[in-house]
């Protein structure tokens, strides 16, 4: 639709147009790997959005491929913070994929920690001003479509990359502190995810 219309109880009806707004498709990490039908939900969106008078740009952003590495210590360390009474004491509860990741936490030192939220934070800043010139940053919402749960269970390795895939956009929104929105494309399972500062 070429009209979107917000409103609530002490406001007065907002109409916001597509026309003439920029976004840009986050070509860093964000498009790569896509599933066929991703892709395909994903290129019709957008053809949608130019078609509604979108200015739609591919852009590189370099801060989302440096941050995604510091991944690996922020969330572990905050998971294991989080859920580590349930982890040492009960772990048989837990699903020994994610149990397994959340003991990651427990290695990491205090430094690194603080380290790489500083590092960061630097990054957040640097794609804030990277991204400035767009109303929002675009991408699939996920690389996939969803996965065997039984595969899941049963095969490790199939285990990792769908984890990897599936969530993989998702992270880009956590780690640079982002509000996103996911919306419905024609193909079920398959999102149009907008990401702004």
């Amino acid at each position: 639709q070429r009209q979107m219309c917000i409103r609530d109880r002490h406001m007065p009806l907002v109409q916001s147009g597509l026309e003439g707004k920029r976004l840009a498709i986050c070509r860093t990490i964000a498009t790569n790997e896509l599933e066929d039908v991703p892709k395909q939900a994903f290129d019709e969106a957008v053809h949608s959005l130019q078609a509604a008078g979108t200015i739609v740009e591919e852009l590189d952003i370099p801060e989302v491929a440096e941050a995604m590495p510091l991944s690996g210590c922020l969330f572990t360390v905050e998971a294991y913070a989080q859920w580590r009474e349930d982890v040492e004491s009960r772990p048989e509860v837990m699903f020994a994929e994610i149990r397994d990741r959340f003991l990651l936490g427990k290695d990491y030192a205090g430094y690194e920690y603080a380290q790489a939220w500083q590092q960061l934070e630097q990054l957040r800043a640097s794609y804030i001003t990277r991204t400035a010139g767009y109303d929002a940053v675009i991408m699939p919402s996920s690389a996939i479509m969803p996965p065997n749960i039984q595969r899941l269970f049963d095969d490790h390795d199939y285990y990792l990359r769908a984890n990897l895939l599936a969530l993989r956009n998702t992270r880009i929104g956590n780690l640079m502190g982002l509000c996103s929105l996911t919306l419905p494309t024609k193909h079920p399972s398959c999102g149009l995810m907008v990401n702004c500062n």
